[in-house]
């Protein structure tokens, strides 16, 4: 079952609304702010008119956030400067003109007002009915719509404003059918006519608390359209991060929130190609249900759950809504992913050579490390063993953030002048360096397992990073999977979880499920934690058994690939 990763609601008096119109006192407010540093005083430059124009902008803290509420009738405040940093980007003339973003959902509005002129003709389509109109027919099928606006609302004087308000939208429903063979076709869409810059996927599979199965078919798809796609360089494939740090239903029924139920790293259809987004808050917080994980790559603004003990409500995403409609409550990492996609649009207008391995390395590069962030005791942030080209100190990483906050203004100018390190292709891959423990040792232990892997790929320093496991247990959550690298950095591939019996009891299934058994035996996943660091040396794969379960860990195979 596919799901989509839209947050819990927070309560307000209304969901949706008619457009309504900016007071001359926050126009005037708006025309001496902007976006800046995450607790400034001092007034940031002004926005662009344009964007001043459109009555909801106002709203829109994760484009600019003054501090301002971002909601009409309730008093939801962020802090200042947590937000997308995209006002210097529009004062310098882009807005994502000439790019086309494909929006995979359960389907667009072609016809609202504030999304129809940014529509690509004949680019979308309809999985139901086999025609060109992806417009849902029922008004709370909002999610695409609102996933669009996020995108690329027009800058019209209506409603709000996209974060690349000139790009093009391709509405494409897959997610009304749930085939796996529509949502193939959805993905390699533009692939043989480049008409497709970059793919959105706000959705994933429905959590169980344990890895998913690998998707044969999605993989190659996606390796095709980064291989293929716009004549080469490849479409930029963006994924939310998962909505499900914490078991909901527990939740319901126990009010306990256990952290780590399910990893990003879990999810079988996000694979090296995809770029993985977490959400923050408007407080600069990682919002409570995005999903921690190594294979994260950068954060987006979002709502976040009002119903943590000691936290204060924080206000979601304005955008557009299905029937002409806009509310100011979407939000989860389906909000987050949209938001990247439309600062990856900015950079592929600023710089169309971008290969889609340029964007990722340039997003990862500058991604902004906020002092909320930075103090967060959950985020665990490591300084990593390569340092950052474009900053020139030591990475570092979170896996509650990735490598931080996207940083709109950052990443365009850094594209502007980026080398490319090329695209990818069946040669590329090919090039893919690959070492694995001895099996025949076939290792078991009570307490933990190690095995040390050598790689020998030359000076070549890791871009992608896959590890495939054998193993078994008969609580894989029980156990605690890390590697570390050669300089030293411990990248986490499958943390514990204290609940997940209890979790599937809840669900009226046994214990069985967290086994080893369930996952065939068999865990891969991939991380961008060790990104730029050199790939040649002794990689040591441990897992723990964290829990304390007394019962031996029994590893039959470890193979790490590096590209």
């Amino acid at each position: 079952m596919i799901v989509f990763e839209r947050g819990p609601r927070l309560p307000a008096a209304s969901k949706s609304f008619a457009v309504v119109t900016m007071s001359a006192a926050f126009a005037a407010c708006l025309a001496a702010c902007g976006g800046g540093s995450a607790g400034d005083t001092a007034a940031p430059p002004a926005v662009t008119a344009g964007a001043r124009e459109d009555p909801l902008f106002p709203f829109q803290w994760h484009l600019v956030n003054t501090g301002q509420s971002g909601h009409p009738t309730a008093a939801l405040h962020g802090l200042r400067g947590v937000d997308l940093n995209v006002a210097p980007v529009w004062r310098r003339g882009f807005d994502g003109t000439g790019v086309t973003v494909a929006v995979l959902d359960n389907g667009v509005e072609i016809g609202h007002q504030d999304l129809r002129a940014n529509i690509a003709p004949g680019l979308s389509f309809n999985y139901r009915t086999g025609a060109v109109d992806p417009t849902p027919a029922e008004q709370g099928s909002s999610h695409g719509t609102s996933v669009a606006g996020v995108i690329a609302a027009a800058r019209n004087g209506i409603g709000g404003v996209g974060v690349a308000p000139g790009a093009k939208l391709a509405g494409l429903n897959v997610l009304t059918t749930q085939y796996l063979s529509d949502v193939v076709d959805a993905l390699g869409r533009g692939i043989r006519d480049n008409t497709i810059a970059i793919s959105n996927n706000s959705w994933g599979p429905a959590s169980g608390g344990m890895p998913a199965p690998p998707y044969p078919m999605l993989a190659e798809i996606l390796r095709r359209g980064v291989d293929q796609g716009r004549a080469g360089k490849g479409i930029v494939y963006i994924f939310s991060g998962g909505n499900h740090h914490h078991d909901e239903i527990e939740f319901f029924l126990s009010g306990k929130r256990t952290p780590d139920y399910t990893p990003s790293n879990f999810y079988g259809h996000r694979t090296k190609q995809a770029l993985i987004v977490c959400a923050v808050n408007a407080r600069g917080v990682a919002s409570a249900y995005s999903a921690n994980g190594s294979n994260l790559l950068v954060c987006a603004p979002s709502n976040d759950t009002s119903n943590i003990e000691g936290s204060a409500p924080t206000p979601g995403i304005t955008t557009t809504e299905t029937f002409g409609r806009y509310g100011h409550d979407f939000g989860g990492t389906s909000a987050a992913a949209p938001a990247v996609s439309g600062v990856v649009a900015l950079m592929l207008q600023a710089n169309p050579n971008l290969t889609w391995r340029d964007v990722r390395l340039i997003l990862a590069r500058t991604a902004r490390i906020l002092p909320s962030m930075a103090q967060d005791p959950a985020a665990e942030w490591i300084k990593t063993g390569a340092h950052n080209p474009h900053t020139g100190r030591k990475y570092q990483y979170s896996t509650r953030y990735g490598f931080g906050l996207v940083d709109a203004d950052a990443a365009v100018s850094y594209a502007q002048r980026f080398i490319s390190v090329g695209g990818s292709s069946a040669g590329f891959w090919a090039t893919t360096c690959s070492g694995s423990g001895n099996a025949s040792e076939d290792k078991a232990a009570a307490g933990a397992v190690e095995q040390s892997i050598f790689m020998g790929c030359g000076n070549r320093t890791v871009e992608f990073l896959e590890a495939d496991l054998t193993l078994e247990h008969p609580n894989f959550r029980a156990l605690r999977v890390t590697l570390e690298s050669p300089s030293g950095t411990e990248i986490v591939l499958s943390p514990e979880y204290a609940n997940c019996a209890a979790s599937f009891d809840l669900r009226g299934e046994t214990a069985d499920a967290c086994g080893t058994a369930s996952i065939s035996h068999r865990y891969s996943t991939h991380a961008v934690t060790a990104l730029d660091e050199p790939a040649t040396g002794v990689w040591t794969l441990r897992i723990e058994d964290a829990l304390g379960t007394g019962v031996p860990v029994r590893l039959r195979n470890a193979a790490l690939h590096i590209t």
